[in-house]
């Protein structure tokens, strides 16, 4: 500063404000199978080829650091799949909700918001309510959020949730809709959860408790616990659900020996009568090496899980009303058969196993993946190899391949493609 020099004096600002961006262009192949049980006639609607452009927008607002506002939206273009014409266009809200730190003591957070309690990386049987952020096929699809309001209470080396989550109704035939904006919310029958994580012994312990209707019009208790610790490279976790009576649908055969799903008053009639007491869990171990590489292996048993008996008349169901559909093409054969593809989109069986390895920065500017998941029950499993190239600080394109291996009457055997392959291109500003 020179004499005589005038200085302005710095403003401090109470706002502080922070923005990302990306835009991803995708395109994909499938590989479909002719006329599998699950996707007769195509009633899923897949093609072998489509394309996606999406731009997407991350930004928070803070002000005093006690209040922020938290949002991820973007929009979403698909020039429709294949050989369809009709273009879509949509607004896709992810994520956007309020933070207030109070008096000091207290998080308070309130609206949509993406939020896991459970620690396991491919497998988490204790979020029994907030599931909807973890793919157990694709670890790394981050979903949209949900309506919340959450209350945590830090005290040192422990804290404690409380969550509150509105029955939320779509109308997934509208733009709204479809964007993740809610047609109704039902503050009369939330679901409820409360969370006690204390650190102890170098390690995370949580206890769990969530209240809710996986079956609707059923409400039921779940009870959990997560132990997560690190030794050095080393790392381990183990995650325990227990609630009462199972949570899957079963296929029912009626007097004259068709097969349906029972639904509302039948179905919920059938699962008060289930008093057993189901036992999920998942163990997982995973080592981190000097050149940055990491290894996991994770077990999982799915209490919920058809056993064998169980799983041979799903898929009688499967061959049974696949055919019927086909020389008919009745609609109610139709919505049976989307509903199992519902169910099958998730952990059918009881007993699974995962691997991972991932070497990043291989060559600088690769990353590689390998991944599987492997029904031990009935020897099928998914391949998972993905590679992304970030050949500027701006910009990556990553090639992600996934095969479906399996017998016909196995859990990835019945997918109804043998092989998906996604090309993207993401460039973040």
């Amino acid at each position: 500063v020179e004499p005589g020099e005038i200085v302005p004096e710095e403003i401090p600002s109470d706002f502080e404000f922070d923005i990302r961006n990306y835009i991803k262009l995708s395109t994909y192949y499938d590989d479909l199978k002719d006329d599998p049980v699950t996707n007769p006639d195509n009633i899923l609607k897949k093609e072998d080829y489509g394309f996606l452009a999406e731009i997407n927008t991350q930004f928070e607002v803070s002000y005093l650091e006690d209040y922020q506002f938290k949002a991820d939206v973007g929009f979403q273009y698909n020039p429709g799949p294949g050989e369809q014409e009709d273009a879509d266009t949509h607004f896709i809200l992810n994520e956007s909700f309020f933070d207030f730190f109070i008096a000091q003591l207290a998080y308070l957070k309130i609206g949509k918001k993406r939020e896991t309690w459970g620690v396991g990386w491919t497998f988490s049987p204790v979020d029994d309510v907030v599931d909807w952020a973890k793919n157990p096929v694709d670890p790394s699809d981050i979903r949209s959020g949900k309506y919340l309001a959450m209350l945590e209470i830090p005290a040192g080396d422990a804290s404690f949730s409380f969550i509150y989550f509105p029955d939320v109704e779509y109308d997934l035939e509208t733009e709204t809709g479809q964007a993740g904006i809610p047609k109704e919310l039902d503050f009369e029958n939330p679901s409820l959860g409360a969370r006690a994580l204390f650190l102890l012994w170098d390690t995370d312990i949580a206890f769990i408790y969530n209240r809710t209707d996986k079956i609707p019009d059923l409400e039921k208790d779940y009870f959990g616990t997560a132990l997560n610790r690190y030794w050095g490279d080393l790392g381990t976790y183990i995650e325990i659900s227990v609630h009462e009576g199972n949570d899957m649908e079963f296929v029912q055969q009626n007097a004259t020996g068709q097969y349906y799903f029972p639904t509302g008053d039948e179905l919920v009639d059938l699962k008060k009568t289930d008093n057993d007491i189901i036992v999920d869990f998942a163990v997982g171990i995973n080592y981190s090496f000097p050149d940055s590489s990491k290894i996991a292996f994770e077990y999982l048993r799915n209490g919920d899980g058809y056993n064998d008996d169980e799983f041979e008349e799903f898929y009688e169901f499967l061959e049974n009303d696949s055919d019927l559909y086909l020389s008919t093409s009745d609609e109610n054969i139709k919505n049976k058969l989307l509903k199992a593809n519902q169910i099958l989109g998730n952990k059918v069986r009881q007993n699974y196993l995962s691997f991972t390895f991932d070497r990043p920065f291989t060559f600088d500017d690769f990353n590689p993946h390998l991944g599987t998941i492997i029904n031990l029950d009935d020897g099928s499993y998914l391949l998972n190899g993905a590679i992304e190239y970030a050949f500027r600080d701006d910009t990556s394109i990553t090639l992600d391949m996934k095969w479906y291996i399996g017998d016909d009457d196995t859990e990835y055997g019945l997918k109804p493609d043998n092989f998906r392959a996604f090309l993207k291109l993401v460039y973040y500003f």
